[in-house]
């Protein structure tokens, strides 16, 4: 892969890609900063990402973007609004359970397993069981994300890690590769930033 090779991966991404990545990362600024309207942004980069996934083959984050993180960002956007002890954006910030995380990790699994052999049975999947385990940890981060779990920030690390480093660049998706680069690190910033929420409320409470 050459200098000229990028450039001109970058010139042929389509608009789709540009508006998804944009959104995207928009909406994992406001999630940092503990804003809900972080919710619209989502919703409007997870449409995106089904028609561009599902043309590079990701049959699994595809399907992952439409039948499960879009609903999912509704569910979110209510849940963060109506949820708190205040309503309006009050939900507090908690850590995840044990017994929450062990049970999520173990469905991810299953799903990894079970998923990736039909994507690779009877699809054209790229990486087909990687796919479908970025797609399990997926759904558990977007979990814990709607219900303001700390934990989160760490499983959106990994999954940024596995779309920047290994499933985007071999389908030549660069922009996307660098959006996730930079969620990647905005993961870091997201755990630091929630801690020191999460100590205030500790504090306030005691």
């Amino acid at each position: 892969m050459t200098v000229h090779d990028v450039i001109e991966s970058f010139r042929q991404t389509s608009w789709q890609e540009w508006v998804a990545a944009l959104t995207g990362l928009i909406s994992v600024y406001l999630g940092i900063r503990n804003h809900i309207g972080n919710w619209l942004f989502q919703i409007i980069s997870s449409i995106l990402y089904v028609w561009v996934l599902w043309k590079g083959g990701y049959v699994s984050s595809a399907g992952l973007n439409l039948f499960y993180f879009i609903p999912m960002q509704f569910y979110g956007w209510y849940a963060w609004s109506k949820f708190g002890p205040q309503s309006a954006n009050r939900l507090p910030i908690t850590h995840a359970s044990l017994p929450l995380l062990a049970v999520g990790l173990c469905v991810a699994g299953i799903f990894t397993v079970a998923w990736g052999w039909f994507a690779a049975t009877h699809t054209q999947a790229f990486m087909p069981f990687l796919d479908a385990g970025v797609t399990g940890i997926s759904i558990l981060a977007e979990f814990l994300d709607s219900r303001k779990k700390f934990e989160n920030w760490h499983l959106w690390g990994v999954v940024n890690f596995i779309y920047a480093f290994i499933l985007f660049p071999p389908q030549k998706y660069y922009v996307s590769a660098i959006l996730y680069f930079i969620f990647l690190l905005m993961a870091f910033w997201g755990a630091f930033e929630w801690r020191k929420t999460l100590q205030k409320q500790e504090n306030t409470a005691s």
